[in-house]
Formats: structure tokens, C-alpha cells, sequence
């Protein structure tokens, strides 16, 4: 293949990248906030069964994110 397709690919996989590191920190922030909202209203929360709900998730998208980096420095043009 020439450099033209592997920039190509190279380029998508650091969009991967970004896209779900940018969710795996949207989900984190996002269940910050909903404790605080929760702690501020003087409502009860499981946060041990928020946690183990969304913990999953998380790892999920960092997970895709770790590949989608390692994809891109194999492939990177030089």
C-alpha cells in the first residue's frame, strides 16, 4: 500500500482515538455531576450501584481508545 492509504488509516484511528476518550471522560463527568446534583438536593444515591453500572462502560470506551492509539503508532506514516 502507499503512504497515501496508511495516512488515511492513521488519521481515523487518531479520530477513534479522540472520539472515545472524549466519551469515557463525557460518562465520568457526567456521573460526577449527577452525585453532586444528588448530594445537593438531599437525595439518597447508590453510588456504589452508579458505579458498578457505568464502571463497565468506561473501561469499554477506554479500552477502544488504548486500541485505536496503538493502531495509530503502528501505522503512522514516518
Amino acid at each position: 500500500m502507499n503512504n497515501n492509504v496508511w495516512s488515511k488509516r492513521a488519521a481515523h484511528l487518531m479520530k477513534g482515538y479522540k472520539i472515545s476518550l472524549g466519551c469515557a471522560f463525557a460518562i465520568i463527568f457526567s456521573m460526577i455531576t449527577l452525585v453532586f446534583v444528588a448530594e445537593l438536593s438531599g437525595h439518597p444515591l447508590d453510588q456504589q450501584g452508579l458505579a458498578s453500572d457505568f464502571g463497565p462502560l468506561i473501561f469499554m470506551f477506554v479500552g477502544i481508545a488504548a486500541v485505536c492509539h496503538l493502531g495509530h503508532s503502528l501505522v503512522k506514516p514516518s
